[in-house]
C-alpha cells in the first residue's frame, strides 16, 4: 500500500455495519453511540468507541483497524498479552 492509500486508512471511519458487528461481539445487545478518532500510532486507524448497554450504562472501547495489507495484528495481541500479565506498580 502506498503512503496516499495508507493516509486515507488511517483517516477513515468504521463503517455502520463495521460498529455494530464489533458492539455485538463486544457487548451484545449494545450498541455504538458515539465515535472519536485517537491521535498517534502510524500503521492503524484507531477510534475511541462509546456503547449503550442493554441496562444503559455506558462501555467505553479501542477499535483498532488495520490496513488490509498488514498482517501485524496477531504479533500486537501476542505482545498485549505478554503485557498483561505483568505486574506494574
Amino acid at each position: 500500500m502506498d503512503w496516499e492509500a495508507h493516509r486515507a486508512h488511517l483517516l477513515s471511519v468504521p463503517s455502520r455495519g463495521g460498529l455494530a458487528a464489533m458492539a455485538r461481539a463486544v457487548a451484545p445487545g449494545s450498541r455504538p453511540v458515539r465515535v472519536r478518532r485517537l491521535g498517534g500510532g502510524l500503521a492503524t486507524a484507531t477510534h475511541a468507541v462509546d456503547l449503550r448497554t442493554r441496562n444503559g450504562s455506558v462501555f467505553r472501547t479501542v477499535l483498532k483497524r488495520y490496513a488490509p495489507d498488514d498482517d501485524t495484528a496477531p504479533q500486537e495481541w501476542d505482545r498485549l498479552h505478554c503485557a498483561s500479565a505483568v505486574e506494574v506498580p
